[in-house]
């Protein structure tokens, strides 16, 4: 390749870098600049196969769809590569030894039927927690002893651009949704993490790994599961539909307000974002902001809400989780007259919901780090 070739290529690169959606761009600008190496920009999982999404060019689009509803599972070039470190370089023999590749489905069904194109090779491009980024090229035996030399080279010369372009994206997607979980705690300097439906973290702001780290109030477990100090092992975390906020408190009896919710469809509305965070699929946010103390969130929502020191009380437990027995047992009084300054709590809010009235509180107990 020349090297007029080589710098309209960097350019885009460098482009893609603060424009992810121009990545598509990227791929055709490779494909014109070695044509028949069908190169494609995908993202595999932690076992190598099944991925958030493919980009390419070259490719019929009816292949490329049957490889996205079937073949990724069988893919057998993914795993090999996805298990290498990133900046990794590698032939497609090299993934698969030829005489495996020969005797599977992959190959007969999917690789052969595109003019047995077995050739060529990829790279790793950056690894996240979830998800493995690679861009491959896909050589027809026919055309490969004179393009797969041409190929290998052209990855090892654009990897670390293309590395570099792919860092910007994760902190472009990593402020997005630090951005959203700010917004969340209404501007507080919050600790804020993604994770999967089973509670794995994917992402974790500056302030949330400080106190992973402490492992107070949060802390992660040996399969780097969100794990809250305050909660019995085991049980789930304090999720709730859609985004809601409550309660929790610490061993030493600090108060910390959370918010929990689906992460919004327009947090990363690009699959670039998704997959540089590995957060392709389902995905909760979890924020977490200090809240004042027992005292000062009595008196606060007496003030503020009119009510009587029981009701704030009462109130306040609410919030924290604990249930309407639990309160009564915990005060001395009976489960009835926990209930009656509950409703009469609703009532003074002009609310019409026990849960109103604990969402209500918890915003109005949310404390601002700056006083």
């Amino acid at each position: 390749m020349d090297s007029t070739s080589l710098d309209r290529l960097t350019t885009q690169i460098m482009s893609a870098a603060i424009a992810p959606d121009r990545w598509q761009a990227v791929i055709e600008e490779i494909s014109r600049a070695l044509p028949g190496t069908m190169p494609h920009l995908y993202g595999v999982d932690l076992d190598g196969r099944r991925g958030p999404f493919t980009l390419v060019t070259e490719h019929d689009p009816y292949w490329v769809d049957l490889y996205e509803r079937h073949f990724a599972a069988l893919n057998v070039w993914g795993p090999r590569l996805a298990q290498a470190p990133a900046g990794t370089v590698m032939r497609s023999s090299e993934m698969c030894p030829e005489h495996k590749l020969l005797g599977t489905e992959f190959y007969a069904d999917w690789v052969r039927p595109q003019g047995d194109a077995r050739g060529g090779g990829g790279a790793v491009i950056a690894q996240t927690e979830g998800a493995t980024l690679l861009l491959g090229g896909s050589i027809t035996q026919a055309r490969r002893d004179t393009l797969e030399p041409a190929w290998m080279s052209l990855l090892h010369r654009l990897l670390p651009s293309l590395r570099q372009a792919w860092q910007v994206n994760r902190r472009l997607a990593e402020a997005s949704i630090e951005s959203a979980g700010t917004a969340v705690a209404e501007g507080k300097s919050a600790a804020i993490c993604v994770i999967d439906p089973d509670e794995h973290i994917l992402f974790a702001n500056a302030e949330a790994e400080r106190l992973l780290a402490a492992g107070s109030p949060i802390r992660r477990d040996m399969r780097n599961r969100l794990r809250c100090a305050a909660r019995p092992p085991g049980s789930p975390l304090p999720m709730a539909p859609g985004l809601a906020g409550t309660m929790l408190r610490d061993a030493q009896g600090a108060r910390w307000q959370v918010w929990t919710g689906d992460l919004a469809p327009d947090v990363l509305d690009d699959w670039h974002a998704a997959l540089t965070l590995g957060l392709d699929g389902p995905r909760r946010l979890f924020v977490l902001a200090p809240m004042a103390t027992s005292p000062d969130l009595v008196a606060r929502l007496q003030a503020t809400l009119g009510l009587t020191q029981a009701e704030a009380e009462i109130t306040l437990a609410l919030t924290e989780g604990h249930l309407v027995e639990e309160i009564a047992q915990d005060r001395g009084v009976s489960v009835h007259t926990v209930r009656n300054q509950i409703k009469t709590a609703v009532g003074r809010c002009g609310l019409r919901r026990q849960l109103d009235l604990a969402v209500c509180a918890a915003r109005l107990c949310s404390a601002s780090v700056s006083g």
